[in-house]
């Protein structure tokens, strides 16, 4: 396989794992009780993002997210909490 074929497949993978995260919501909720809680907003393009966190004493037990904005901060944020 030539080098350029490799890199073909990875950005398929990447564009299919950008795709799957941003058409499904994954991790996109609110959490009832959290620890940490971040707001993020792009000025530039309007994207706004709130990150969760839900620790169970040094150990992240449960992270979220909400806000909008584009497929791939969506599904950044989205594939971070992975």
């Amino acid at each position: 396989m030539k080098k350029g074929q490799k890199m073909d497949d990875l950005q398929d993978v990447y564009n299919d794992l950008i795709m799957e995260h941003s058409m499904n919501s994954y991790n996109k909720k609110k959490l009832e009780t959290c620890d940490l809680c971040e707001m993020g907003h792009n000025p530039n393009c309007g994207d706004e993002i709130e990150l969760q966190v839900k620790l169970n004493g040094d150990v992240i037990e449960d992270m979220a997210f909400s806000g909008h904005g584009c497929a791939i901060s969506q599904a950044s944020t989205s594939i971070m909490i992975d």
